[in-house]
């Protein structure tokens, strides 16, 4: 069996939506939230995850905190999977 798993802000409208969507279809999943980058608490918590040589290295040219977001929550995500030793997983 797969586990479903969403990758998502709080604040977002979608998510409603696709909550909604598996409660009717019955589905099990789990939401993991997001950094917002936009507020100051978000911005520390990248900024902590954050290394700027490297991204220096690898991209010619720091990360904007937006751009920090999406690999931090897939980071974020790919450690749940590992922690609970999920095999598969949408």
């Amino acid at each position: 069996m797969y586990k479903i798993i969403i990758l998502s802000f709080k604040e977002s409208k979608r998510l409603l939506k696709i909550k909604k969507r598996l409660k009717y279809l019955n589905l099990n999943f789990k939401v993991i939230y997001g950094v917002n980058a936009k507020t100051n608490t978000g911005q520390k918590i990248l900024k902590k995850n954050y290394n700027k040589k490297r991204s220096e290295f690898f991209l010619g040219r720091p990360l904007p905190y937006v751009e920090m977001s999406a690999p931090y929550l897939h980071l974020k995500a790919y450690k749940y999977i590992v922690k609970n030793k999920i095999n598969n997983c949408i």
